[in-house]
């Protein structure tokens, strides 16, 4: 949705996919087919990092190695240093991600909870570029997971309708859980809140 928008307003955009070599579902496989089928349909470039192939691992195995039964935490570290990387070595000048409120919000009560301070303080739309870092700009962070979807209906974009098999654990489920009791009780709180 993020990169069909982007591209819309004529900024000149290149998709990236990292594999991090999913196997259950063929997850990785799946999504990087949809990701090609949408870089031809809007005739942008799509780059695509494997894990197996640039590190010898796959996120599991690089998780199991680290003794951590969290993938999700050692994925999404494993991703931000890709995207970085990426970005600088192509002399990109920003990386734009699709995170949406529900993502923002449960990050945001779950770095409350944990008094997580350093986190805290880089946690806004727009992170300057500074020790290394490119600039990181979050355009979707009002907008619900709900309303990307249905800009992806509406624009007949494909997406996997399943989320990633090891996410099963992930944390960030129940604090989205917990704000989406919230949001029914009290419209508008995940706004309010982030």
């Amino acid at each position: 949705s993020l990169w069909l928008a982007l591209h819309r307003l004529g900024y000149e955009t290149y998709g990236l996919h990292v594999s991090p070599g999913i196997k259950e579902w063929e997850f990785s496989r799946k999504s990087l087919e949809i990701c090609q089928r949408f870089s031809e349909r809007i005739g942008r470039p799509l780059i695509v990092f494997n894990l197996k192939e640039e590190f010898g691992y796959s996120i599991g195995e690089i998780a199991r190695g680290t003794g951590r039964k969290d993938v999700c935490s050692v994925c999404g570290t494993f991703k931000r240093y890709i995207m970085n990387r990426v970005c600088r070595e192509n002399g990109f000048k920003v990386v734009a991600t699709g995170h949406n409120l529900d993502d923002e919000s449960a990050l945001l009560l779950s770095n409350m909870l944990r008094w997580e301070v350093g986190y805290l303080g880089r946690q806004h739309p727009v992170l300057p570029e500074e020790s290394g870092f490119a600039r990181k700009v979050k355009p979707f962070c009002f907008f619900t997971e709900k309303e990307t979807v249905s800009y992806a209906i509406v624009n007949n974009i494909e997406f996997m309708e399943t989320g990633c098999p090891n996410s099963k654990t992930a944390t960030s489920k129940l604090f989205k859980r917990a704000l989406a009791i919230l949001e029914h009780e009290m419209p508008g709180t995940k706004l309010r809140f982030y």
